[in-house]
């Protein structure tokens, strides 16, 4: 997949947007942020609601991982090129369902 296929997919599902984000192009809902691509063209920025942060990481390590500027956030990164239309679509949609709540802060145990 690409960025551009995901942001298809954010497109279809009612009150999302292309908008701006941090000086970058990204998908809000309402305003609110979901998701973003990276300089490399190749990664993906994605906010989520907890319990689906920990069950895709955990299912899709090839997929999604987390570098220390994520940790404490749900969110992660998105290798794009390993993502399939089935779990974009899951992701895209569970992006949306959080995106208008407030980010919450994990503390480390």
């Amino acid at each position: 997949m690409t960025y551009d296929d995901v942001v298809k997919i954010a497109l279809a599902l009612p009150g999302t947007e292309e908008g701006i984000a941090y000086r970058a192009p990204c998908v809000k809902r309402e305003g609110k942020f979901m998701l973003a691509p990276k300089k490399d063209g190749v990664t993906m920025a994605v906010k989520l609601d907890w319990a689906t942060h920990d069950r895709l990481l955990e299912e899709h390590p090839d997929v999604f991982y987390k570098t220390p500027h994520y940790d404490g956030y749900a969110a992660f990164l998105v290798r794009l090129p390993k993502l399939t239309k089935k779990v974009a679509q899951e992701l895209v949609t569970a992006s949306w369902e959080n995106a208008p709540k407030p980010s919450t802060r994990r503390r480390a145990q």
